[in-house]
C-alpha cells in the first residue's frame, strides 16, 4: 500500500512533470500544475500511506518553483479536499472511528478569508 501510493502520487506527477520541464525550459514558457491533497498539509489518523505521497508531490512543486524563477515557466500546485471518485468511495467503505470523525471536522472547518 505505502509503495504504491508513492509510486502513483509522487513518481507518477515527477515523470509527468519530467516528460514536459525541459522543453518548457528551453522555451521559456509553460506551466506545470501539480494536485496533491489537504492532506499534502497535514498529517492526520489513518492516513500515513496517502499523506506522505501528497507531502512528497508538494515538496516536489515547491522545489521546481525555485529551479525556475527567472524564467517564465510556472509551477503551482493545488489542494483539493475529498473528490467524489470510485477510489473514495472504495476508501470510505473502510473508514472507521477517529478517521471518520477527523474527516468530518476537515469538511466543517471554514476560514474567515475564504466563502464557503
Amino acid at each position: 500500500m505505502f509503495e504504491r501510493q508513492m509510486q502513483l502520487n509522487y513518481l507518477g506527477s515527477l515523470h509527468a512533470a519530467k516528460a514536459v520541464y525541459a522543453g518548457m525550459v528551453s522555451r521559456n514558457s509553460g506551466h506545470i500544475c501539480f494536485v496533491a491533497s489537504t492532506m499534502a498539509l497535514m498529517g492526520l489518523v489513518g492516513y500515513s500511506a496517502y499523506a506522505p505521497s501528497k507531502f512528497a508531490v508538494r515538496g516536489l512543486a515547491e522545489c521546481l518553483r525555485n529551479e525556475v524563477q527567472g524564467t517564465k515557466v510556472c509551477v503551482s500546485i493545488a489542494y483539493p479536499a475529498d473528490v467524489n471518485t470510485p477510489g473514495y468511495a472504495k476508501e470510505n467503505l473502510s473508514k472507521v472511528g477517529l478517521k471518520h470523525l477527523t474527516q468530518r471536522a476537515i469538511k466543517h472547518f471554514t476560514h474567515p478569508h475564504i466563502p464557503n
